[in-house]
């Protein structure tokens, strides 16, 4: 019996002693810097804390489109980063507004977040519409090398002054001629047909150049104008085109090659700057990685959505660039007369960028 409770004494001993040992800083080693960085499964866990938020993103694309497609990636990325407490929905087709009136609803604070052309963002800046002229960008990348640099921060620095702040640029190709008349290859094939362009000055006054007549219009109504002979073509990229089923209503696809051209993404600055510094910083790197994401799919896919449109019966032409591009020169020169120093300061970051 003596010996029975011997033994349960040193079992108990022992584990006194292997308890005490365990504890932080119970033994005679230094425990751990109380700032030992967190886990994964820790640092998910700060992302998921804080106010929940909700935005509202909207756009003019259908179903299907890039445009979308991006923010709904944004959404995603947001989703598994917060552990579902930052949530972002897209509302397509113009269903909150149109371009202009989706920038109203950021301003006054009935909605979160748009897409938008840089040349719209020209009716608040105006010396931004130089963005929106003809062959002002060379190619893709020289675009990419504006909008992700110097001149991305100014428009940005610019239109927070009224109360927009820039996310990001999306890639929305090459803007391209469609019609139901015959085939463009030169400015004198434009002369007489009535080609719908955005409701942007840059727009018209780059059209009216290249010899058509510019007839700004709603995205959304284009296609039925086209459908009923109101318009005699249009002006896009390839994914409105395709998304918007232009092949079923147009003829003759010219490759004009005008203007390369980019979405960008604004939120509410008043919004943004209640967000904490965490938020902002998840809200960046969220859009970063969808703009990164459909930059890449879009470039990739821009062949597949031409041949998409050869496949459903239009007939394709090269255009004589050069030619357009002399047609629409002088339009530099008059816009950058009409803003000054504050358009020669832009103008002057784009020729910089060129290869």
């Amino acid at each position: 019996m003596k010996k029975l409770t011997c033994l349960m004494s040193l079992a108990i001993a022992g584990i006194l002693l292997f308890t005490s040992c365990s504890q932080p800083g119970a033994s005679g080693t230094a425990p751990a810097s109380g700032n030992a960085a967190p886990t994964n499964t820790e640092a998910a866990g700060s992302a998921a804390d804080g106010p929940k938020i909700h935005l509202k993103i909207g756009t003019n694309a259908q179903p299907g489109n890039m445009e979308n497609t991006c923010e709904i990636k944004f959404a995603e990325f947001l989703a598994e980063k917060t552990g579902g407490r930052i949530t972002a929905e897209v509302f397509d087709s113009a269903k909150l507004g149109d371009h202009l009136e989706r920038m109203e609803g950021l301003r006054s604070g009935t909605l979160e977040m748009t897409t938008t052309s840089v040349g719209y963002c020209a009716q608040y800046v105006e010396e931004l519409a130089l963005f929106d002229l003809p062959y002002v960008f060379e190619s893709r990348d020289h675009m990419f090398r504006v909008f992700d640099g110097e001149a991305g921060e100014v428009i940005d620095e610019s239109l927070q002054e009224h109360g927009f702040k820039v996310l990001g640029f999306m890639d929305f190709g090459c803007r391209q001629t469609v019609n139901n008349v015959r085939p463009v290859a030169t400015p004198a094939d434009m002369k007489g047909l009535k080609i719908r362009v955005q409701e942007t000055k840059a727009s018209i006054d780059g059209l009216n150049a290249m010899g058509a007549t510019a007839t700004p219009m709603a995205f959304s109504e284009v296609y039925m104008a086209l459908q009923q002979k109101v318009l005699d073509g249009a002006e896009n990229s390839f994914p409105p085109m395709v998304s918007s089923k232009y092949y079923e209503v147009c003829k003759y696809l010219s490759l004009t090659n005008h203007l390369y051209y980019s979405q960008v993404i604004l939120i509410s600055d008043k919004l943004w700057n209640t967000f904490s510094a965490e938020d902002q910083a998840i809200i960046q790197e969220a859009q970063n990685e969808a703009v990164a994401w459909q930059r890449d799919f879009n470039a990739s896919d821009e062949e597949n959505l031409k041949n998409e449109m050869i496949k459903n019966g239009m007939q394709v032409n090269e255009a004589d660039v050069p030619a357009f591009m002399e047609a629409c020169a002088p339009l530099i020169d008059k816009y950058l007369e009409t803003y000054g120093d504050k358009g020669k300061k832009l103008y002057d970051l784009v020729v910089a960028a060129k290869g």
